[in-house]
């Protein structure tokens, strides 16, 4: 059922557009159909579905809602199921799974080209900080296929732009790193992130729970992660930091650190909130002080106060809203 557009470059033939009613985007239908996740999952798709109408109900059907390691050590995966099932969604499938350096970068390909190394480097820091559950949802069918009204649900990692009955708004989201939740774009974001996030073996179960219709309740999984995972606490920038002066303070009274050291860590740390010194300075400095210090601390600093994008660029592919997929 692939597309017989070829995709072209000066080189000549290097494969087959995708089918248009995958993406909006003539950009994404060209790099997709040169994409080797994209193209793996789609042969799988292709092979289990019984016809081209079946497929394309897949694709209007179904969607993926990735549950982030914040969202784990946070526990908040059952605020999640809540607000499924108030939206009528059903999970038809739910699967662990780990992000690799490999697994981040491939995720956000197209749209990391405006990253910044520190939103890099943060990002991979917190999300090798547990496992994360992959659902994969049923909604009802309507023209729109369902990863785009997912990914509009689910709301922005902007705070200031969601609404309330968006998922994120449903969570203790932290900004705009620290969302907790991901989904994709489009179908075709959906097929292509079936192969970045699951193993073949996994992608076989979701398949077949796809084909059959079958309903999943996810709550096994989730007290398996929690079992995995030591519940982290609060991870807002203000609690962390009340709780970064009081261990400077404690490490004085220990001995470990004189009160001219103690001072001198306090003013670093506005420094860096200031934009007047890295942000990197101040891990390394609590380090140095022998003051507690671990990777969420690191995570919640540089996930605040480092700049997330490169400015002046824009990303290779753009989402997808509700509004341009009708237009389009």
């Amino acid at each position: 059922m692939p597309s017989t557009i070829p995709v072209e470059f000066g080189t000549g033939r290097l494969g087959d557009e995708i089918p248009s009613w995958l993406s909006i985007q003539p950009l994404k239908r060209k790099l997709y159909g040169i994409d080797l996740y994209f193209r793996e999952a789609w042969g799988e798709l292709s092979t289990a579905a019984r016809s081209a109408d079946e497929l394309r109900g897949w694709m209007n059907r179904h969607a993926i809602l990735l549950c982030k390691p914040d969202a784990v050590v946070s526990r908040q995966l059952e605020a999640v199921f809540d607000w499924l099932a108030r939206h009528d969604i059903t999970v038809v499938a739910s699967e662990i799974t780990s992000a690799s350096r490999h697994v981040i970068r491939a995720l956000w390909e197209f749209q990391w080209n405006i990253a910044t190394r520190d939103r890099r480097d943060v990002t991979e820091l917190f999300m090798a900080r547990s496992h994360m559950l992959v659902l994969v949802v049923r909604m009802p069918s309507h023209p729109v296929p369902a990863a785009v009204r997912m990914a509009a649900l689910k709301g922005s990692a902007d705070a200031s732009v969601r609404e309330s009955h968006q998922l994120r708004s449903s969570l203790s989201t932290v900004n705009y790193i620290l969302n907790a939740v991901h989904s994709p774009d489009e179908p075709a974001d959906f097929v292509r992130e079936l192969s970045v996030l699951l193993d073949e073996e996994q992608r076989r179960r979701v398949l077949h729970a796809m084909l059959i219709g079958a309903e999943h309740a996810p709550s096994a999984e989730a007290e398996r992660l929690y079992q995995q995972t030591d519940r982290e606490r609060s991870l807002d920038y203000a609690t962390r930091r009340s709780e970064w002066l009081h261990a400077i303070v404690a490490t004085e009274r220990g001995g470990v650190i004189d009160t001219d050291h103690g001072l001198l860590l306090t003013e670093l740390l506005a420094s860096v909130e200031a934009g007047k010194r890295g942000w990197h300075e101040f891990p390394t400095a609590m380090a140095h002080a022998q003051v507690p210090w671990d990777a969420w601390d690191t995570v919640v600093l540089g996930t605040t106060l480092a700049d997330a994008n490169v400015p002046g660029r824009f990303r290779v592919l753009s989402g997808t809203s509700v509004t341009e997929w009708v237009r389009g």
